[in-house]
Order: structure tokens, then C-alpha cells, then sequence
């Protein structure tokens, strides 16, 4: 939305090196396997017996499912979305 209000001569630039500027070829990734992540890491804290209810759980909860969820998208970018993007050319 940031880009949509702004001008193109503008003061304000956003880098293309930073982490979410990186992160964003991977928003399909992360939008297909996040609820997939977030549901086996539910079942491995009930079956580890760590409640959710207490902060540090919860905290350890998010950072890991976070961690995995990045991970599980730039691998499926890697080993999935972007040889279909390379082979898009031959169905032209």
C-alpha cells in the first residue's frame, strides 16, 4: 500500500536487502503452509505435554512455528514453485 501512495521521486525508499523485502518471493510458501505448521505444532506440544496457556510455552511456540513455517516456504519455493516458474517458458 506504501508504494501505491507514494511517488516515484520520493525520500523514502525501501530496500530490496532487507529481511522482508527477501521474505516476500516466499508469500505463497508461507501463505500454503502455515495453518499445516501451526496444526502439527499444536499436536507436538499436547503430546509433549506443554501448555500453550504459560508465556514461555507460547513464546517458544510462536518462534518455533515461525522458524519452521519460513523454512517449509523457501524450500517449497526452492524445490517446487520455481522449476514450474522456469518451465512456464515451454507453454507459451
Amino acid at each position: 500500500m506504501i508504494f501505491m501512495i507514494l511517488p516515484e521521486k520520493n525520500k523514502i525508499k525501501i530496500s530490496g536487502q532487507n529481511i522482508f523485502s527477501r521474505l516476500g518471493i516466499y508469500t505463497y510458501g508461507l501463505y500454503l503452509t502455515h495453518t499445516i505448521v501451526i496444526n502439527l505444532s499444536i499436536k507436538l506440544f499436547e503430546k509433549l505435554q506443554l501448555s500453550l496457556d504459560q508465556a514461555l510455552n507460547a513464546a517458544l511456540f510462536f518462534f518455533a512455528t515461525l522458524s519452521i513455517t519460513i523454512l517449509a516456504s523457501i524450500l517449497s519455493f526452492n524445490l517446487i514453485e520455481k522449476p514450474f516458474l522456469k518451465a512456464k517458458k515451454y507453454f507459451r
